[in-house]
């Protein structure tokens, strides 16, 4: 590697940091700002507010607050403003300071598949000579699983590998979960994912009625709820559907292998289809 070498790549990590360094010092200035004005201190007690005491509904205006606030931001400046203007709000219900920042990162973060502002899905949808808002709602379609994952580390903090039980909300170390609890709360969020995008979608392994597809997504939901016998329920409706449409899927298959050898393509499109 000569010096040339060596310059040329200090000067193009330089250049590609401006963006950064610019978006954190504009962070800088909103910070100093919400600090003067106490908005950060406004709008957590907002959320709370329109929480009314429920964690739940506490999340979820959270998580509105993230998206709007990490609109348009790269990560790292994402996450400063999300996490010094939202996530005080979950620290009045015991969030430890761990998941309550990944809470909001993470939602900060999917700002960019969510319309007006999906800049991922608008990039994508420039080199694919697409609509943008087009392919942004259907960015957010498809990344609606993703939704309820931070919902689910919050209420099943294993699922982040730690242990919370008995720690105080901002304490910075943090035991690792047991064994058994990250590998159940995975089962049931991975089986609960797949339930939730074949519901959403209308497909696994081949189409799903309407009714299917909604008894599907209830039990995704299900899935979701921190508790056993939800769990239990969830997995079992999800379970029995997928075996239902795997066994329609095989037997379609059978027929068409069926029309092939007998080379009939009026029946095979008909089957196909």
């Amino acid at each position: 590697m000569s010096f040339k070498d060596i310059f040329d790549g200090l000067a193009l990590g330089a250049q590609q940091a401006l963006s950064v360094m610019i978006a954190c010092a504009v962070v800088g200035i909103i910070i100093g700002v919400v600090s003067l004005t106490s908005f950060g201190a406004i709008m957590t007690s907002a959320i709370a507010g329109l929480g009314g005491g429920s964690l739940f509904l506490t999340l979820f205006f959270t998580m509105i607050a993230s998206m709007v606030l990490g609109m348009g931001l790269p990560s790292i400046p994402a996450y400063i403003i999300t996490a010094t203007m939202a996530a005080p709000a979950l620290a009045e219900f015991g969030v430890p300071i761990l998941l309550a920042h990944m809470f909001v990162f993470y939602f900060g973060i999917f700002a960019n598949v969510t319309p007006p502002v999906a800049l991922a899905a608008f990039a994508g949808a420039g080199i694919a000579d697409g609509d943008p808002m087009r392919t942004g709602f259907q960015a957010l379609k498809l990344s609606l699983a993703g939704f309820l994952i931070p919902f689910i580390f919050i209420y099943e903090p294993a699922m982040l590998l730690v242990d919370v039980e008995g720690l105080m909300t901002n304490a910075r170390e943090y035991p690792l979960a047991s064994f058994i609890d990250v590998a159940t709360v995975l089962a049931s969020t991975t089986v609960g994912l797949i339930a939730l995008s074949a519901g959403l979608e209308g497909f696994f392994k081949t189409h799903i009625n309407p009714l299917l597809r909604a008894v599907l997504i209830g039990s995704a939901i299900l899935l979701v709820v921190p508790e056993t016998y939800t769990d239990v329920i969830g997995l079992s409706i999800a379970i029995i559907i997928f075996i239902l449409n795997y066994a329609k899927w095989k037997k379609k298959n059978r027929q068409l292998h069926k029309l092939i050898k007998l080379k009939t393509p009026l029946q095979l499109d008909k089957v196909s289809g």
